[in-house]
């Protein structure tokens, strides 16, 4: 055999053998079968039958199109990770939250006032990156250290209760809503909007803040999570205003403003920070 037929043999046979090697097992794109399609069409929200055709390309394509993407209908590496599918690689350097870290990934989603179903897909991501945004972070979707310390959550899976989550939800619902002293919805006052937040989620608090300051338990400013209550004397000396943590630097209250997310320290809320307490 000269070396012509050779070479004509090892490309026929190249050719022949299926890849099966690490980049193809990374894409998917349009002809694709199997279990890994499903977990990307469950991901997506559309019907999981396992065949990679136009419905699933589509879907893709708008993901990626929302995600900041390259919009190209093929799932790669960076589209696994921002659909949340596990098995995706993850960037050097990168500590954020992998979807095998359900509690985490639930302590987050309460933080962020949305489903906590455990599941690091695409919802939970979009308010990650809407979060980040709002917070001046890196906005890439990944819970990693600087997102985590402002949602107030430890990435070790220690994180806000059940109820401080809910609390910060339900108290989120109630963001723009008008000021009103006395005030218990749909016009709010401080201490109001604290107890109805906290009853959301099965906790019952005193009415004022100052009572609300005289129970639970005290908690250090570093160690303010989601869920805690924080109080000001903004509205006179001691305890006189009140907001739930959002995160170790944010707060939601009812302020003379309306119902607003702000910050706890800062020129104006940092030299009125009275203490914080955990319910």
């Amino acid at each position: 055999m000269t070396n012509v037929q050779v070479s004509a043999a090892l490309v026929a046979a190249s050719v022949a053998v299926p890849t099966t090697g690490t980049a193809a097992a990374q894409e998917l794109e349009r002809g694709t079968t199997g279990d890994d399609v499903r977990a990307v069409q469950r991901a997506l929200g559309i019907t999981a039958d396992g065949e990679f055709g136009p419905i699933t390309r589509r879907a893709v394509k708008d993901f990626q199109a929302r995600s900041g993407l390259v919009v190209d209908g093929i799932v790669g590496p960076a589209t696994k990770r921002a659909l949340g599918l596990a098995g995706a690689p993850t960037p050097s350097g990168s500590r954020g939250v992998t979807p095998s870290n359900a509690a985490t990934t639930m302590s987050i989603q309460r933080a962020l006032g949305i489903s906590a179903d455990g599941v690091y897909g695409p919802i939970t991501r979009q308010a990650v990156r809407d979060f980040q945004r709002s917070r001046g972070l890196v906005v890439d979707g990944v819970a990693g250290p600087a997102t985590l310390g402002a949602l107030g959550v430890s990435g070790g899976g220690s994180a806000p209760s059940s109820s401080g989550g809910s609390a910060v939800g339900a108290a989120r619902t109630k963001l723009g809503a008008p000021y009103q002293l006395g005030g218990e919805g749909p016009a709010w006052d401080c201490s109001g909007l604290t107890q109805w937040a906290m009853a959301q989620a099965g906790v019952t608090i005193p009415r004022t803040s100052f009572d609300q300051f005289n129970v639970g338990t005290p908690v250090t400013r570093e160690s303010i999570q989601a869920g805690d209550l924080v109080f000001f004397d903004a509205n006179g000396p001691g305890a006189s205003h009140v907001g739930i943590a959002t995160g170790n630097a944010t707060v939601i209250s009812a302020t003379t403003h309306g119902v607003r997310e702000h910050a706890i320290g800062g020129d104006y809320w940092g030299t009125h920070y009275v203490g914080a307490r955990r319910y």
